[in-house]
């Protein structure tokens, strides 16, 4: 089975290995034990290591992709389905063995798969949690971007299986006059705090320098 994506927790054990669209987050029980993986995952920026001195994980509800607690009851079930994101997995290490987890899709948040919502092209989406923004639960490139009097540097986004699918042209984001034709687009899939973009050859294709001939 492939590596998940996404933010990896792992509490105690061995650290998993980094991968393309994975950021791991790595509690162990003890400083000195902190302080000897970091020195040993010092260069990887996409591992962090910290102390778990809390039996609450420092996370954010509905954000990790996949946990595994190697140390029996550090994580409790509440706290592993706090975490967890919809579709998200848990493996916990107890007294008697491991405990899978899988969290369900919640019946309250609705999909956006379509450009106006569905195939029925009816821009009114059943979500009931929806509503105004309370706090960053993460972040993704680009950091900015062309707002809406020129060409917008984001178009195309939709939703699924809580994963975001979008074009983002990389061109220039300050700009005179007309934007230019041959921008930088890219077909970009968010992962938890990285992006992975595949190149697109829509407009640019062929000149000098576009990813599509890199």
């Amino acid at each position: 089975m492939a590596a998940p994506r996404g933010l990896i927790v792992q509490v105690g054990g061995t650290c998993p290995a980094p991968g393309e669209g994975r950021v791991i987050h790595y509690l162990l029980p003890d400083q000195a034990a902190v302080e000897k993986a970091k020195n040993t995952h010092c260069g990887q920026d996409s591992v962090r290591v910290d102390l778990l001195s809390d039996p609450q994980l420092p996370h954010a509800e509905n954000i990790v992709r996949h946990l595994v607690c190697e140390i029996p009851g550090a994580v409790s079930f509440e706290e592993a389905m706090r975490v967890l994101r919809p579709l998200g997995t848990a493996r916990l290490k107890t007294a008697q063995g491991w405990t899978e987890i899988t969290k369900k899709w919640p019946d309250d948040i609705d999909e956006w798969t379509h450009w106006l919502h569905g195939p029925s092209s009816n821009p009114v989406a059943a979500d009931r949690r929806v509503g105004p923004p309370r706090r960053l639960l993460w972040s993704a490139t680009p950091r900015r971007s062309r707002s809406h009097e020129k060409s917008p540097s984001l178009t195309g986004m939709v939703s699924a299986k809580g994963r975001l699918f979008y074009i983002n042209d990389e061109g220039p984001v300050s700009l005179g006059g007309e934007v230019p034709d041959n921008g930088d687009w890219w077909d970009v899939t968010p992962s938890a705090a990285r992006c992975c973009g595949k190149s697109l050859s829509l407009t640019g294709a062929g000149r000098p320098g576009h990813p599509s001939n890199r």
